[in-house]
């Protein structure tokens, strides 16, 4: 407690890489250490971090509210369960989940303030507040693949996947692989590539990308998300064990759709489950003329008998929606196109009276085409859209967009929150 800083929460974070080190050795002596570790938080001057989030409820009463040093304890406490079976712990991670969802997550799956959780739903998002702390977004992701792989809650992929494709990709330079520490939604993306935590941080965390991919959902082969991919795995058939291969066509998120070719050393029946995004509709996967349905949400399992190279055709819309700007950007809205939140780079938009007179949209009154034809040359990334949206002028406004993971790579300043000329209450 005397050596680490921020209520000692630097130095006990060490418990989580500690539980790791005793998982794998089997050596008593590190889980001694991590107990006494968790002990630690409640000596004077320390973070108090159980007994907080189990009274209080809330991250941002724990010490002094540093996010990543914190996550990286209830990361730790989260192993800890599965050690233990300790019930305690769970509902410290469940407290945690609960509270930054509802009152300290941004649009893009991340949080933190200068580093900090801060008050309830105060979620600035420009370059002087400092936000989405690079170190924070990873370390929340780790949080979610723990608690997914514990519980099964789609709750908790439903946060994996929406830092995967806005926060956690939007962090690095798609160009040159240089990372904010910080990534904004307004203003400038601030990359550098001067050594930081962050910097390691970001590559840590989509480097675990192949591992969200596909899994075992109740020890049952499951695409979660996807991306193209070529894997292999093995199933149990009857009383044999056989060698399986996905190998995953996809352009997604560009598109919702996706083929998915088994292959297998004989016929077999054998189970295998989908995925379906929380924001997803008309989904559907398509095997040898045979539909399968499913709704957003949800897994859906098919047991068949399976021929080699057997193929499933899934296809999904990509709904468009907007998302208000609550209390910290009344009158402001933003747009979310399935998992990705979108963003106007001035680069691509020169207009230099870009939000004027925007009237605030309603459902319906607005579209988005698909428009990559603006997209400058040398641009890493190929989505781009148009949305015509009413004015106060006697033309409509066009706005381009680009995916906010793809945002502010050439240097130019991307907002994801749209101003309008009203506020949200008089709608």
């Amino acid at each position: 407690m005397k050596a680490g800083s921020h209520t000692g929460m630097a130095a006990t974070s060490v418990l989580d890489p500690m539980l790791d080190l005793y998982m794998w050795t089997g050596d008593k002596k590190y889980f001694e250490f991590c107990k006494y570790i968790i002990r630690s938080y409640d000596f004077a001057g320390g973070p108090a971090i159980v007994q907080t989030l189990l009274k209080d409820k809330q991250v941002n009463k724990v010490g002094n509210a540093k996010a990543y040093e914190m996550l990286s304890n209830i990361l730790g406490l989260v192993k800890m369960y599965r050690l233990t079976g300790d019930e305690s712990l769970l509902s410290v991670s469940n407290n945690a989940f609960d509270d930054i969802t509802s009152k300290r997550l941004y649009i893009t799956g991340a949080s933190s303030d200068h580093e900090h959780f801060v008050a309830d739903n105060i979620l600035k998002a420009d370059t002087s507040a400092h936000m989405g702390e690079g170190c924070v977004t990873t370390t929340w992701l780790q949080f979610n693949m723990q608690m997914f792989s514990i519980t099964g809650n789609l709750k908790f992929y439903n946060e994996i996947e929406k830092s995967v494709y806005n926060h956690l990709l939007g962090a690095e330079n798609p160009q040159t692989g240089c990372v904010s520490y910080y990534t904004p939604l307004m203003g400038a993306k601030p990359y550098r590539c001067n050594i930081t935590c962050c910097l390691s941080s970001i590559p840590r965390g989509i480097s675990l990308i192949p591992l969200i991919n596909y899994g075992r959902v109740n020890n049952i082969p499951t695409i979660l998300m996807y991306e193209a991919a070529n894997i292999k795995d093995s199933i149990d058939a009857g009383k044999e064990k056989l060698s399986i291969g996905l190998d995953i066509k996809s352009e997604f998120p560009g598109n919702g759709k996706a083929t998915i070719l088994v292959t297998l050393p004989k016929k077999a029946k054998a189970t295998f489950q989908l995925r379906v995004p929380v924001w997803a509709t008309r989904f559907t996967a398509i095997i040898n003329g045979k539909t399968y349905t499913g709704q957003s949400n949800q897994i859906i399992k098919i047991e068949r008998y399976w021929n080699n190279k057997d193929e499933i055709s899934v296809s999904f819309n990509m709904p468009v929606s907007t998302i208000d700007g609550g209390k910290s950007y009344p009158g402001y809205f933003a747009i979310r196109r399935g998992p990705q939140i979108l963003s106007v780079d001035r680069s691509i938009n020169r207009n230099s009276n870009l939000f004027d007179d925007i009237v605030y949209p309603t459902a319906g009154k607005y579209k988005l085409l698909e428009t990559n034809s603006k997209l400058p040359a040398g641009w890493a990334g190929g989505q781009c859209y148009t949305m015509q949206l009413l004015s106060n002028r006697d033309k409509p406004k066009e706005l381009v967009l680009v995916p906010y993971a793809d945002a502010s790579q050439t240097g130019a300043e991307a907002f994801v929150w749209i101003k309008t000329n009203k506020s949200s209450t008089d709608r």
